[in-house]
């Protein structure tokens, strides 16, 4: 028996329907994607570029809904945490549009540019850095990505020389 998939060209009207959506409700944040460097010595212990290396791009603007988990108030060897981790869902023709994905056309795989340790403003100047990056939901019953969702954390000042090991 074959199975029968939603026509893809029904995708055109269903991003359409998320552009409008988006366009309508979710705002414009301050966004900028970490530049990689795969010449750069990664940290033995982490194997991640150290902060002190790490370089951004320009800001660009991406339209994105911040849903915010639970604010928390923990107590750690800094003292007392402000945390308050927030979930980014983006839909997909919008990540296309700010030139943090692209699209093939005949295949319709989206490829990411976007990258865990990207940063983005939020609520009052709050810097907040991408942990993880995860599709959220799909087209029917295929592959194609509508929805996606970013998992960030707020951005803790780097410590001062000084008081690195």
């Amino acid at each position: 028996m074959k199975t029968l998939y939603p026509a893809l060209a029904d995708l055109n009207v269903v991003y359409s329907l998320v552009t409008d959506w988006t366009r309508r409700f979710f705002p414009l944040l301050q966004y900028k994607h970490l530049l990689t460097d795969e010449t750069r010595e990664l940290d033995d212990v982490h194997m991640e570029v150290p902060e002190r290396e790490k370089r951004w791009g320009d800001w660009i603007q991406l339209r994105a809904y911040v849903a915010p988990a639970t604010e928390m108030h923990p107590l750690t060897r800094y003292g007392v945490e402000h945390q308050r981790d927030v979930v980014l869902q983006v839909s997909a023709p919008d990540l296309v549009a700010a030139g943090l994905a692209t699209q093939d056309q005949s295949t319709l795989e989206v490829t990411m540019v976007a990258t865990i340790g990207d940063r983005f403003l939020h609520s009052d100047g709050v810097l907040y850095d991408v942990i993880n990056i995860k599709r959220a939901q799909h087209f029917g019953n295929t592959d194609v990505p509508i929805w996606y969702e970013f998992t960030a954390e707020r951005v803790r000042a780097e410590a001062p020389a000084y008081m690195e090991g």
